[in-house]
């Protein structure tokens, strides 16, 4: 197992990065419930991935390029998706099972990522 190592200015920096994100949703959307979960949903998702690319160094270089880019990745299409949902007003149910589906999947992979 690799050894990860935080960093805090960093993570304080994606913090305030996807509270801003959230916020923009927030703003984005017609309805304001509708609007407060998409935010806390793109937030904590965008805190996953921010932390994994920007707020954690890894002692394995190989594990954690693999890791920060797949979080990348990951983070981008999250955006996009929340990005159509907030324009086409996508229903809740829609959006919670996207969102998971999309977040089980990116903890698989970057399980199977650093188990290697």
């Amino acid at each position: 197992m690799s050894d990860m190592k935080i960093n805090i200015l960093k993570s304080i920096i994606v913090l305030g990065i996807g509270l801003l994100i959230g916020w923009g949703f927030l703003a984005g959307s017609e309805d304001t419930d509708t609007g407060l979960i998409m935010a806390i949903i793109v937030c904590i998702c965008l805190l996953i991935a921010g932390e994994i690319m920007f707020g954690i160094e890894f002692k394995q270089k190989r594990e954690g390029i693999m890791l920060k880019t797949s979080a990348g990745g990951w983070a981008f299409c999250v955006l996009v998706m929340n990005m159509a949902f907030l324009g086409f007003a996508a229903n809740l149910t829609v959006v919670f099972i996207a969102n998971g589906i999309s977040l089980l999947l990116f903890l698989l992979l970057a399980n199977s990522i650093y188990k290697v």
